[in-house]
């Protein structure tokens, strides 16, 4: 889905959670919402992304998760990483 510019509410990162799409609507959700265990997530329509709910259910449960990410034209700090991993809980 393409933003539709309606808001700017793109992307929202704590220790408790990661919400992709972002509405201030009746219940403030996300179009894609995953807690802080990678585990239980939601997704609802919202304004800035017009999109359909993207699970067969509104809530559900996170069954894998693949990430990506591409350092070829980027300095990354190994330290940096470390801290990002233990967080997360990968390391």
């Amino acid at each position: 889905y393409t933003g539709t510019g309606k808001n700017q509410m793109y992307q929202y990162m704590d220790k408790t959670c990661f919400g992709v799409g972002g509405d201030v609507g009746e219940h403030g959700r996300f179009a894609l919402y995953l807690g802080d265990d990678f585990y239980r997530g939601s997704s609802t329509k919202t304004r800035c992304y017009d999109n359909e709910v993207l699970a067969h259910k509104s809530d559900f449960i996170c069954a894998e998760l693949e990430v990506w990410a591409s350092a070829e034209n980027y300095n990354i700090n190994q330290n940096l990483l470390i801290q990002l991993t233990g967080f997360w809980g990968f390391g």
